[in-house]
């Protein structure tokens, strides 16, 4: 199951850290999330309330991420520190990565460069469910990006990486090794055990809308197993 969000405003640096939280506490039927517009409240100066209000402001994910998790322990790195091919543990895997998903859970992606294609890209099909696949290598860079790495799979023999994102139309998206080595982005793996929510944090339902990615062109190791 999938939390589904949407994003109205250039607050995707809220949306990423969220709904990897979310995920995270779900193994402790946790069904609330953060609530953004309340965090925003409590927790910026009023010019940085403004800047996301007036002007779509963004911020650093991994800082909100690290806010709203406190004392536990990452895995962060740019996605050029993590091996992708010839990694060997006792699981099997032979990519660190789905080692990492298998042992851990979705991952913070931010710093995440955008360009034009990426930004134009739209999901296709019925209900726009039919996951666009991005390859190659990103072009001119308009912006940058918070999501959340949900799943993985190998196609032909080549990985592909599966993104969750807040665009109405682009809720996930799936990229090619070379697309995600290329966006020079920085993955961040909780590594300690996530059991609840800080209770300074004012919540809201977490379910705005769940889908299953079952039977969606092939079976993604792992979006969350339980």
């Amino acid at each position: 199951m999938w939390i589904q969000r949407v994003q109205n405003a250039g607050t995707c640096f809220l949306h990423a850290p969220v709904v990897t939280q979310s995920y995270l506490v779900r193994g402790q039927l946790e069904r609330e999330a953060i609530d953004i517009q309340k965090y925003a409240r409590m927790t910026f100066v009023d010019a940085k309330v403004e800047a996301m209000i007036l002007y779509d402001g963004g911020g650093n994910a991994f800082e909100e991420f690290e806010n709203m998790l406190g004392k536990v322990r990452f895995s962060l790195g740019p996605i050029e520190s993590h091996s992708l091919e010839q990694f060997r543990c006792r699981c099997g895997c032979d990519n660190e990565i789905l080692h990492l998903l298998k042992s851990h859970g979705p991952a913070l992606v931010h710093v995440f460069k955008v360009d034009h294609n990426f930004r134009s890209t739209t999901a296709e099909g019925e209900d726009w469910f039919e996951i666009p696949f991005l390859t190659g290598t990103i072009g001119k860079v308009t912006e940058k990006h918070a999501m959340v790495l949900v799943g993985m799979r190998k196609v032909s023999g080549a990985w592909r990486y599966l993104l969750q994102n807040w665009w109405p139309k682009l809720q996930l998206v799936e990229v090619s090794e070379e697309y995600f080595r290329s966006s020079d982005s920085s993955i961040c793996f909780v590594t300690s055990k996530v059991s609840s929510i800080d209770k300074k944090f004012a919540l809201c339902n977490s379910v705005y809308a769940e889908s299953s990615l079952q039977g969606q062109d092939g079976n993604f190791s792992t979006v969350y197993e339980r």
